[in-house]
């Protein structure tokens, strides 16, 4: 995007001083004050949206995942009215009058104030114009019904902060309940927010689903969206990107031939599909040599058993490919970004962290002789002492086996945490605790000895149980999660094979509500080195001990 922009601004010293200003003060922490400032951030962001600009809502992506976690963070606890003045055309006016009764969706993120006064502003006392109608928005938010598209008064995060300000997610889909004139011709519009899995919307959401294969937006989902378009040019270019980013293994590589050799069809050049067809025989080729789920589920002490995933979940090992979800980090360099997402930030995290996550990974997580690493280091950063890597899978998980490997590090003032934080709100007012928490392994550095496991609910904060393990920051252990609907209990072992060696806690829903058990959803694995807090920090941090590592050798989780 600074690249881009870079060049459209050449010759202009304003514009480049401004651009200058972004790139060196921008953090996803404050994303929306930037949105909310009178900037080119805020104008271009907002003209590639409505316009739909495909080449530049790609440039925006990450800054638009920043905004979302924050309205995700922030998002608002209470039903709420709020209001939106605009001058509007008589075209579009009709369209929406026609539309009584029925979802629209904005295709922007969408301003709003719960002063109603502050809203009038935008709009004045009258219009001179025949062709322009002054319109006030009422629009009724329940939080209970979001979802992925989250709502928040953002008026302490604003560059305005008297405005009053809540922004709705772009995409947020409303009922439009009715539309009528006052007598100062003035148009009232009143909506509500709605639930995506709302009745109307279901046939539409499985459509898209269904089209598109996965829910997972990567480049190749994207690329397939723009085929679909016709914009084969566009989509060229980011099929081309995602095979050159993509590991020789990745799956994806299948949809990216199969899309590169449509368009050369599509376009006529059938040397250019044949290169492509040639190289998706080949990655099949390939495919079919390595191990997959059709070779079945060996029992591991008599490998010529077949028990065909029978009996898997107590007493079979999958061979390896066979997985639900599996990373054994064997690349060196990069991460696998088509499984993880960094959480990026410095605010505390609740606890009075000392660490900024980063995803800088030279520094703080990388793959490196079949693991992954995440290294917390004595830095000044944005105003933390220290820097370390938080990694959240994309991918949730319901039901099943989860194990990590890991080696743990050993520093007073590290904490590192091995969890699951569900992927949504369907519980209460808050995703944390109300929607739950599974505390695999949490270790604390001055307490190196001792490995505690627990849950997070909203009627019990904190329930946990330890367990003492001598070597678990000098050798790899083996954490199990096994999570059933009416049950769950938490393992730790020297090995694959002693895995369930010990149990840490062990649970059961009995007649809990969703209270004391909110654990009947996905949720997403979450991995991170934390210094320092209420917890890490209790006794001191011993800084001269730092650089220090947490070594994950493999993630797997086997569904139930």
């Amino acid at each position: 995007l600074i690249d881009y922009y870079e060049k459209e601004y050449e010759g202009s010293c304003v514009q480049l001083a401004k651009l200058n200003e972004f790139e060196k003060d921008y953090s996803p922490e404050n994303a929306l004050w930037w949105y909310t400032r009178e900037s080119f951030f805020y104008k271009t962001l907002n003209a590639a949206l409505r316009k739909q600009t495909i080449d530049m809502m790609f440039l925006y992506r990450s800054y638009i995942s920043d905004i979302h976690r924050q309205l995700q963070h922030h998002q608002a606890r209470c039903p709420i009215q709020v209001y939106r003045s605009q001058l509007m055309s008589n075209r579009e006016l009709n369209y929406l009058q026609q539309q009584k009764g029925r979802l629209v969706s904005v295709n922007s993120f969408l301003s709003t104030s719960t002063d109603r006064e502050v809203a009038d502003i935008y709009t004045g006392g009258t219009t001179q114009d025949n062709n322009l109608e002054r319109v006030l928005f009422e629009i009724d938010a329940d939080p209970k019904v979001v979802t992925a598209k989250p709502f928040a008064d953002i008026s302490r995060l604003s560059h305005f902060a008297v405005e009053s300000e809540v922004l709705f997610m772009l995409g947020s889909i409303f009922r439009i309940e009715s539309i009528n004139c006052t007598g100062n011709q003035l148009w009232i519009i009143h909506m509500s927010l709605c639930h995506e899995d709302d009745h109307d919307l279901k046939e539409v959401l499985e459509y898209m689903k269904k089209q598109n294969g996965i829910e997972q937006t990567n480049l190749c989902i994207w690329s397939k969206i723009l085929l679909k378009m016709g914009k084969f040019d566009l989509a060229k270019k980011y099929y081309i990107r995602c095979v050159n980013e993509l590991f020789d293994n990745d799956p994806l590589l299948l949809m990216a031939y199969e899309g590169l050799a449509d368009i050369a069809y599509q376009q006529n050049d059938y040397d250019e599909n044949m290169k492509w067809q040639q190289k998706l025989n080949d990655f099949k080729d390939r495919m079919a040599l390595a191990p997959t789920c059709t070779d079945g589920v060996k029992n591991q002490d008599e490998t010529g058993v077949d028990c065909g995933g029978a009996i898997c979940s107590k007493i079979c090992l999958p061979q390896q490919g066979c997985h639900t979800f599996a990373d054994e980090f064997n690349q060196d360099g990069k991460i696998d970004m088509s499984k993880w997402e960094f959480d990026v930030g410095g605010n505390g995290w609740g606890n009075e962290e000392e660490q900024y996550y980063t995803d800088n990974y030279r520094k703080n997580a990388w793959c490196e002789n079949g693991q992954l690493i995440i290294e917390a280091r004595k830095e000044n950063y944005n105003n933390k002492r220290f820097t370390s890597a938080k990694l959240i899978s994309k991918q949730a998980f319901l039901y099943g086996r989860l194990q990590i490997r890991a080696k743990l590090p050993s520093a007073k003032g590290t904490w590192s945490s091995l969890y699951l934080i569900p992927e949504s709100q369907t519980y209460g007012n808050i995703i944390w605790p109300d929607n739950g928490a599974i505390y695999l392994m949490a270790h604390l550095g001055h307490d190196w000895t001792t490995i505690s496991a627990g849950i997070a609910t909203k009627s019990n904060n904190q329930l946990w149980n330890s367990t003492k393990v001598s070597d678990a920051t000098t050798k790899h252990h083996v954490y199990t999660l096994q999570w059933e609907p009416d049950k769950m209990e938490m393992f730790v072992g020297p090995n694959e094979k002693e895995a369930l060696q010990k149990s840490i806690l062990f649970l059961e829903k009995k007649n809990k509500d969703w209270t004391q058990w909110p654990f009947d959803k996905p949720f997403r694995i979450h991995m991170n080195l934390a210094v320092g807090g209420s917890a890490g920090g209790r006794h001191g941090i011993d800084e001269g001990a730092f650089p220090q590592r947490m070594e994950i050798d493999w993630v797997r989780f086997d569904e139930q």
